[in-house]
């Protein structure tokens, strides 16, 4: 298989498990989940059954990383016998904290902006990995959303000008 092949089924199995995703989220048994996760005492109250909910997001995550998985094995130019070690690992998780926890864009622009920002800072060699580090320092530093706090914050002051531009 060609390594544009790959790229297309990869795009399409990304696409079908975001739209998976932003299905569960938005129905009832998300609303289960996210009331699980702020106030698990007060959803068993109202009803939640917790099992049963608990074993929904059992099912589905490991659905879909085993899925991911499954695909990345088969992506042309890996090696399985070559361990990435843990910098792959360590990238997901940059991934998720730029973007924004709790969001369902966040970890996708999060993912878009380190991917390019690898590949943009490959020529810096070692220092990309500290380049990188750095960014998100300053990001969760100032914004502990994430960009999509960020994001959030520019949408905001963009609308307060234009409001404060047309009552004049």
């Amino acid at each position: 298989m060609e390594k544009i092949h790959a790229y297309y089924i990869c795009l399409a199995f990304f696409l079908a498990a975001m739209y998976v995703i932003h299905r569960t989220i938005r129905s009832n048994t998300g609303l289960a989940f996210v009331a699980l996760r702020d106030a698990e005492n007060l959803a068993s109250t109202l009803g939640v059954n917790r099992y049963k909910e608990r074993i929904k997001v059992f099912g589905l995550s490991s659905f879909l990383t085993g899925m991911a998985g499954g695909f990345y094995v088969h992506t042309p130019g890996r090696h399985l016998a070559h361990n990435p070690g843990i910098e792959p690992f360590l990238l997901c998780i940059a991934m998720v904290e730029l973007g924004g926890l709790g969001t369902f864009t966040g970890p996708i622009v999060g993912a878009g902006l380190i991917v390019f920002g690898n590949e943009f800072l490959r020529l810096a060699g070692t220092l990309r990995l500290t380049l990188l580090g750095g960014l998100i320092c300053l990001i969760i530093l100032f914004f502990p959303g994430g960009l999509m706090q960020l994001i959030d914050y520019s949408e905001k002051f963009i609308r307060s000008r234009f409001r404060h531009r047309l009552n004049i």
